[in-house]
């Protein structure tokens, strides 16, 4: 089995990169965000289909993970 590790990326030390994974419904959207040096998951619940509501998240997110001067990969 291949283990998967983010510590192994090849960009791991270049860029800081947010890990995002969603959870589509019609009636809402679940986003879960790992911020570069977290340990843990941060959970949001949007609309369903509110595309302004998840790039307002995602400009937040992007604002956060730029605190340490790198570039931001997401």
């Amino acid at each position: 089995m291949i283990k998967l590790d983010r510590i192994d990326a090849p960009a791991t030390a270049e860029h800081a990169t947010v890990y995002l994974a969603f959870e589509l419904s019609k009636a809402k959207w679940k986003l879960g965000v790992l911020l570069p040096g977290s340990q843990k998951l941060s959970r949001y619940t949007i609309g369903g289909g509110d595309l302004v509501a998840l790039a307002a998240r995602l400009a937040d997110v992007r604002k956060k993970a730029a605190a340490d001067g790198r570039p931001i990969r997401i």
